[in-house]
């Protein structure tokens, strides 16, 4: 078995979103090559985000000889996956999303999301009374 850096399978499914999704606003490298764990063999699951209004669908093509399994959505159907996702107990979409590389993010809203602020409220000021006020 060849040991396959990680570098690979991003470069492929980079080139793999911009030569066939060249309107895609965002994409991003999830399952076992986006963990970097997968082998020569492991397919490339690709998240693809395009514009309004975009055909929704699921497709496996080959690439760079190995299989890659295509997501293709729209903001909104995303919102709707992740939705399902939740519903359902069943993160797959989410998770790729939240833990795959991030291959394209042209308007800023793929790349990480802010941490929660842990600070306590009472710190921010923005801690409710629990008594009412005096007057």
């Amino acid at each position: 078995m060849q040991n396959h850096t990680m570098n690979e399978p991003v470069e492929a499914a980079s080139a793999l979103v911009r030569e066939r999704f060249p309107e895609a606003v965002a994409a991003f490298l999830g399952g076992s090559t986006a963990r970097g764990q997968g082998t020569a063999t492991s397919d490339l699951d690709v998240v693809v985000i395009l514009p309004e209004p975009a055909e929704v669908y699921r497709e496996t093509v080959a690439w760079a000889d190995r299989p890659a399994e295509l997501f293709v959505h729209t903001a909104a159907s995303v919102r709707t996956m992740f939705a399902w996702d939740r519903a359902n107990g069943a993160p797959i979409m989410s998770f790729m999303c939240a833990h795959g590389a991030v291959l394209l993010d042209l308007d800023g809203r793929a790349g990480p999301a802010d941490p929660p602020d842990r600070t306590p409220a009472a710190a921010r000021g923005t801690a409710r009374p629990t008594t009412p006020a005096a007057p």
